[in-house]
């Protein structure tokens, strides 16, 4: 007698640990955090083997990843919708694209290690709505702290290697007396500024012991 495939055990299914999941298509979120090559994710481990970078460690740029998508449009230089940011008003500018991704870059490694899950509870929520009001927030905070000049504390001075610049530069000490550089025909020292003084002493005094000895020699 044949069997009923009615009376077969029914075959366990797999856990669900062991089913395969679905690949994850790479996002601008994963681009801006800098996790992204041009052959898919970057290794989460480099090998400090190897010297050249290779295209699997060298990460790619958010707008690589965007335009490299099946469907994507195209780009031409005369009108690059991408970068339409730039022609913005200026009272409707918006933050520094270097200073976003850099917000995105900390906030997604402080949950990705600081999260048992590492970060997966969150997925997304700092969006691009959320990433460009904190971008806002610092930088009108940094404004109100630096102020206007501010960020002249961050300005090295200007290099002065010729001595004589560096003498001609320097505010005159005194008001009314001309300045001269160094090195010039014209330029006075100290001691022949004070030298017609002491002759004027030594002359005085001369005369006075001439008039001390003889009262009726006339003063020099």
């Amino acid at each position: 007698m044949g069997r009923n495939a009615r009376d077969d055990p029914p075959q366990a299914e797999p856990p669900h640990d062991l089913l395969p999941r679905p690949r994850r298509q790479a996002s601008v979120y994963d681009a801006v955090a800098g996790r992204v090559s041009s052959s898919g994710f970057r290794p989460q481990t480099l090998s400090h083997q190897t010297l050249a970078p290779s295209a699997s460690s060298v990460p790619v740029t958010p707008e690589d990843v965007l335009f490299r998508r099946v469907n994507a449009p195209v780009r031409y230089a005369e009108n690059d919708f991408y970068f339409a940011n730039e022609r913005l008003p200026f009272d409707q500018r918006l933050p520094d694209s270097d200073m976003l991704k850099a917000i995105h870059t900390y906030a997604s490694d402080f949950y990705a290690n600081a999260t048992l899950d590492q970060g997966h509870a969150d997925w997304q929520s700092m969006d691009e709505t959320a990433l460009i009001a904190l971008g806002i927030l610092l930088e009108e905070t940094a404004n109100e702290s630096l102020g206007e000049t501010g960020d002249m504390v961050f300005v090295e001075g200007e290099e002065i290697t010729d001595p004589e610049e560096t003498f001609t530069r320097c505010p005159s000490t005194s008001r009314g007396r001309k300045r001269v550089t160094v090195g010039s025909s014209s330029a006075i020292s100290g001691e022949e500024l004070a030298r017609p003084r002491k002759n004027r002493t030594k002359k005085r005094r001369r005369a006075d012991r001439d008039r001390s000895v003889d009262p009726e020699a006339a003063p020099a």
